[in-house]
């Protein structure tokens, strides 16, 4: 299968079998026939169209699986997820109404008068008729039930898990081995797993998007509706918002649809689950490397791109370090990638994922607000401003986790493209990636779809970059780049447990300003109750107070800015140690520290000589002088009474 074709393939599996918004209409019906919006009976009633995954790689294999998924329901254990999966088959659920007009001897219903009026007026054929029916369907629940029922979708996805998935492995990859020539039961397996995998990861997208304006909804079906019927975009729009205008008065079929269903079902108790909070949330860089290397878009958009993907494994991706690559021949792939020593999902990009997990994040260097800041720009930039209105909406959907890889990458902000050329690009760095893939996909996505990103040439100046994060930074200012603090404490593996020796981990030790190869521990001092110094004498300062030793503490002096270790000792401890005080060390100390007061200043004076009375003496005359003035008061008004 040529490239070009296969990509098609892979967005008919996702568009077809009930298009790309089948997925709301079965989640729609199937919530309301079993009377619940519990996530598990949601995501079974996506699910069956998984097995159109397998059919990129295997037609006859795929075909087999859809036609158990949409026929052979029963197999499924007894759960939640088996009654949502029910609701979707071809025999009694969605699909049998969805499809009726395959059966030339079947009555005319709703669905099969609205897809033959559409196959004729714009002579197209029924399957294209029909796909434009579902997408209308589809659109149309969205925009009456709102973005809840995105919000539905996504969470239904996100909460499916391994238990589904050894669900449907249980219930299919035995038969469907049997039914396959040559295709063992362990095959069988791993096919349907990463299908299983593929699809979840592709509807949790999808969710999103459809949590997300109307309007955008509807700028992200259009290119993939035009790819798909194989006309421009301007044609896919009016034929959709024909088929929508036909089925203004849907609803009163799909009340007849879930009434139909409604009996089939078992009674349960499959309750609707509180579901999770709609907030930043985190980001999952491992994840995203994983889903991107995995992704059957890609996989299948030519070899050269394969090898490209491999790299993207999780587990060991290290490209952001000097690259070329040349894909203009096609014997002759140059493909030569050299990383910067560490690992990218779970160290490097790691941090960056730490502080966008943690709203208190403030190591004195970045902070939490500082690294939200920087990715919502630096997202909002790259999809909209450089990707563009027409892929925006389709590349997300298509390949997730690749907007979280390449936002990640380009906050990162180092190296740049050097040279580029047909199907060529040389540079390095996290920035210089991003810029070089994007020159890549260029090429390749003008040759598939006839045109290609908005501006695919990246400008620094477009995007705010954190470049503390990079190899060569110091993400805590601690004096140590994070390439040295990386070789010295234990990388951060995907999906593998930390090791124990040494026992802290890099992303830890790069992000705390205490943590180095070699800093010196909190210095042991009695903290100073004077503020006149000698010069030559030590000053101890602290924070008072119950604050636990272990948080972050960053001292400064006004007008000097930020501590150092080395001239002070404890810089970014509690206790912070002076030696041999100068007359410039005079001055406003203030330490900057977690909790409900926060902030902590001190003043110290530093003087060549004290005054005979010494040190001691000048505490008892400031002791004396409110004593001293409350006397010549009482004498005064003594006086006044003579």
């Amino acid at each position: 299968m040529s490239s070009r074709k296969a990509l098609i393939a892979v967005m008919v599996t996702l568009c077809g079998n009930g298009w790309a918004f089948g997925p709301v209409t079965h989640a729609y019906l199937a919530t309301r026939a079993a009377s619940s919006l519990n996530e598990e009976i949601v995501w079974g009633a996506i699910a069956p169209d998984f097995a159109g995954l397998v059919s990129v790689d295997n037609p006859l294999e795929g075909s087999r699986l859809s036609s158990m998924t949409h026929h052979e329901y029963a197999r499924l254990a007894d759960s939640c997820f088996a009654i949502g999966f029910s609701t979707h088959n071809s025999d009694w659920g969605a699909d049998y109404y969805a499809h009726l007009f395959y059966d030339t001897g079947a009555e005319d219903i709703y669905s099969t008068i609205i897809i033959r009026q559409l196959s004729q007026e714009f002579g197209i054929s029924m399957q294209q008729g029909e796909d434009l029916f579902e997408a209308a369907i589809d659109y149309l629940i969205r925009r009456d039930q709102g973005s809840e029922i995105g919000m539905l979708v996504r969470r239904a996805a996100t909460a499916s898990g391994a238990v589904q998935e050894q669900a449907v492995v249980d219930a299919f990859a035995a038969e469907l081995a049997a039914r396959v020539s040559g295709l063992t039961v362990e095959e069988a397996d791993e096919d349907i797993r990463k299908a299983f995998e593929a699809y979840r990861s592709t509807m949790e997208v999808y969710g999103e998007q459809l949590s997300g304006d109307l309007d955008a909804v509807r700028s992200m079906l259009m290119p993939l509706l035009a790819v798909h019927l194989g006309v421009d975009l301007a044609t896919a729009e009016t034929y959709f918002d024909r088929a929508v205008e036909l089925c203004a008065d849907y609803q009163t079929e799909m009340d007849r649809i879930i009434a139909a269903i409604a009996p089939h079902l078992p009674e349960h108790d499959c309750v609707a689950s509180e579901g999770e909070g709609e907030g930043e949330g985190e980001v999952d860089f491992c994840v995203a490397f994983a889903q991107v290397s995995m992704n059957a878009l890609l996989g299948q958009v030519g070899d050269e791109y394969g090898a490209l993907l491999a790299l993207l494994d999780p587990a060991i991706a290290d490209i952001n370090g000097p690259f070329h690559v040349d894909l203009a021949d096609d014997q002759n792939y140059v493909i030569d990638v050299t990383g910067n020593g560490l690992l990218d999902a779970g160290s490097e990009l790691g941090l960056l994922s730490a502080i966008l997990s943690d709203a208190e994040f403030d190591n004195g260097v970045l902070t939490h607000s500082q690294a939200r800041a920087a990715w919502d720009h630096n997202w909002n930039q790259l999809l909209n401003g450089n990707i563009g209105p027409v892929l925006a909406p389709v590349l997300p959907p298509l390949v997730p986790g690749l907007m979280e890889l390449l936002v990640g990458y380009v906050t990162l902000g180092d190296g740049g493209v050097t040279a580029t050329g047909p199907s060529s690009v040389t540079g390095s760095g996290s920035f210089g990636f991003v810029a070089g893939l994007l020159s890549l996909l260029e090429d390749a996505l003008q040759g598939y779809f006839g045109s290609g990103f908005a501006n695919p040439v990246l400008d620094k100046a477009d995007f705010t970059l954190l470049e503390e994060l990079a190899a060569s930074g110091d993400a805590d200012g601690d004096g140590y780049t994070n390439a040295q603090e990386y070789a010295y404490f234990t990388p951060v593996v995907c999906f593998r447990k930390k090791q124990n020796d040494p026992s802290i981990d890099y992303v830890t030790a790069a992000l705390h300003p205490r943590i180095c190869p070699d800093c010196e521990g909190c210095p042991e001092c009695r903290p100073s109750t004077r503020h006149l110094f000698r010069v030559g004498e030590d000053a101890c300062l602290a924070v008072p107070g119950d604050v636990s030793p272990d948080e972050i503490f960053i001292w400064s002096r006004e007008g000097a800015g930020r501590l150092i270790e080395g001239r002070y000792v404890g810089a970014r401890c509690k206790t912070l140690l002076i030696p041999n005080l100068q007359i410039e060390d005079t001055g406003t100390y203030t330490c900057q520290y977690p909790g409900e007061k926060g902030t902590y200043s001190v003043q110290i004076t530093v003087a060549e000589a004290v005054p005979a009375a010494d040190v001691g003496g000048l505490m008892l005359i400031s002791l004396a002088l409110p004593f001293a003035a409350c006397v010549v008061s009482r004498l005064r008004k003594r006086a006044a009474r003579l």
